[in-house]
């Protein structure tokens, strides 16, 4: 079983080769730090003209997928790549290993190592949440909440008919005061602004470990818009 340290220094070797370089993006987490098992995915940032290139060269299904993004690039760029993953990662074939999962990976500057962020379920729209839920039926078993993610920090949380502002820092912790209340769980919807960057992105999904998950569900479909 080959292991994530063998993988990043052949990745490491390959983009000295082709003189490009990934810029991970940074996160505290330390869930998962070691995956064995796996193809290693580049999407570099093309400093020419801003846009992104997707190396999937080393791709084999039946691993784990080590996504490897440059965290300058902004989330309406990686999107149409992330579908493609996650497309990719849903079709049924001969060779398919229901065990296997996508990763982002991240640099750690606390353990000065990498630490992964696992997306396996995530399942990512380029519509508006609005669109994606007239096609829904209504849940009467949960209370739907609506998060609104902006490049410039700013966070606006939708709930009954009621909208809360919030920002980065404040968001997580007024999402949890609101569901203590309810007898219901809170099925969160989260909407990413399409020109946010990706480093901001992982530090946002990386900030969802501090969810009341007693009263909270965050939904798997995430919406890039």
């Amino acid at each position: 079983m080959r292991t994530t340290s063998t993988f990043f220094i052949i990745g490491l070797l390959l983009l000295s080769c082709q003189n490009k370089e990934v810029q991970l993006a940074e996160s505290l987490l330390t869930e998962v730090t070691e995956v064995t098992d796996v193809s290693p995915i580049y999407i570099f940032y093309n400093e020419e003209n801003g846009m992104a290139e997707f190396n999937r060269n080393n791709m084999i299904g039946t691993t784990n997928w080590l996504v490897n993004i440059d965290k300058r690039l902004n989330m309406e760029k990686i999107l149409p790549h992330l579908i493609y993953l996650q497309n990719k990662r849903m079709k049924d074939g001969m060779h398919k290993n229901e065990m296997a999962k996508n990763y982002f990976s991240c640099s750690n500057p606390e353990i000065q190592n990498l630490t992964f962020i696992d997306f396996s379920d995530v399942i990512y729209h380029d519509e508006s949440i609005a669109e994606f839920m007239k096609k829904k039926e209504p849940d009467s078993t949960s209370i739907r909440v609506y998060v609104n993610l902006d490049r410039d920090g700013t966070v606006v949380i939708g709930k009954r008919f009621a909208l809360i502002n919030a920002d980065r820092e404040t968001w997580i912790n007024k999402l949890n005061e609101s569901a203590v209340i309810d007898s219901l769980m809170n099925d969160v919807y989260l909407n990413f602004n399409a020109a946010m960057s990706f480093q901001d992105y992982i530090e946002i999904k990386s900030s969802l470990d501090s969810l009341n998950q007693n009263e909270l569900k965050i939904s798997t479909h995430e919406f890039i818009y």
